[in-house]
């Protein structure tokens, strides 16, 4: 069957508000707001490497699985402390709040050569794992941390408290499984902090991966159905290193932000172990034209919060089960 003109024209600018995907536009620490490169306002100098777009990497064999998509050095380095909270702002590539939520957030970190503003890493940089996030109740869908910040909360990830001193590129992660069920269906988005860290931490992190390598396109955490109850989810990279720091990997994970994507202003703070209440609607699945003579395939659909003001700037848009 063919679709209607006008359900046509709706899947088409269906597949061009959700083609946006997205990326870190700021991160805080301390009482300090670093916005990043592809923030809606970028600032002259950050210590965020920018990326091309905020399309996702889906090749785990790419050197785009280091920082994100043809990612540059940052002309900036961020300084915090060994124990540190830092707080990761993440927003969709057209600047509404994050839309995936299922999938693991995994935060590695590797020694620079030197300062990281002038560092590349490569195949042979070795990074170590400091915390992951997965599903609040293991083995229970739909309740992935990552949905959290869908609302527009930030992702808290405490430094360390044994990590010695000097400069470290700080690769956080997301990974969307909303399509993992086929090889190469799972999206990458991968950002990178260059960071000045101060502490006396003597401790020696282990054990270590390389990107690309950490990887495998059959891995378990990468390849499956993501949405089968009871399945307990499997962390790709390896484990978490010997000196990370203590993380929740529930709801207090992430803190509540007030809503909005933008981190709050230099000064202020969230409270650290409130959940985030996301500001939530949904917006109505598509259906043919009245007038169509026939129905258009279409998958299941779900409903993604999303902020309301998204819902009133694209109310006649609608959502389908992979987006």
């Amino acid at each position: 069957m063919i679709c209607s003109f006008r359900s046509l024209s709706t899947l088409l600018t269906l597949a061009t508000y959700v083609s946006a995907h997205g990326f870190v536009t700021s991160i805080k620490i301390g009482g300090t707001v670093y916005a990043g490169p592809n923030a809606q306002s970028p600032p002259s100098s950050s210590p965020i490497r920018a990326v091309a777009s905020g399309s996702p990497v889906q090749d785990v064999s790419s050197n785009d699985m280091i920082c994100g998509l043809s990612s540059k050095l940052a002309p900036d380095v961020a300084k915090a402390n060994a124990g540190d909270l830092l707080q990761f702002y993440w927003s969709g590539e057209t600047f509404i709040p994050w839309f995936h939520n299922t999938g693991p957030i995994m935060t590695y970190m590797a020694k620079c050569d030197g300062s990281c503003s002038s560092f590349t890493p490569s195949s042979s940089t070795k990074w170590f794992k400091i915390a992951e996030f997965g599903e609040k109740t293991p083995g229970t869908p739909d309740t992935w941390v990552q949905a959290d910040i869908n609302g527009g909360a930030p992702v808290n990830l405490t430094l360390p408290s044994n990590l010695p001193s000097g400069d470290y590129l700080l690769r956080q992660e997301i990974i969307a499984l909303q399509n993992a069920q086929t090889e190469k269906g799972a999206e990458f988005y991968p950002s990178c902090l260059q960071l000045t860290v101060n502490g006396a931490g003597s401790g020696t992190p282990a054990p270590t991966v390389s990107f690309p390598g950490a990887y495998s396109p059959t891995d378990p955490g990468i390849l499956g159905n993501m949405y089968n109850p009871g399945v307990i989810y499997e962390f790709p990279g390896g484990p978490v290193s010997n000196i990370a720091a203590p993380q929740s990997a529930t709801d207090d994970s992430i803190s509540a932000s007030g809503g909005g994507s933008p981190a709050p202003a230099s000064g202020s703070s969230a409270p650290a172990n409130v959940a985030a209440t996301p500001s939530s609607s949904s917006l109505p699945t598509p259906s043919p034209s009245s007038s169509s003579s026939g129905s258009c395939k279409r998958k299941r659909a779900v409903t993604v919060p999303v902020k309301r003001s998204a819902v009133q700037a694209h109310k006649k848009r609608r959502l389908t089960n992979h987006y």
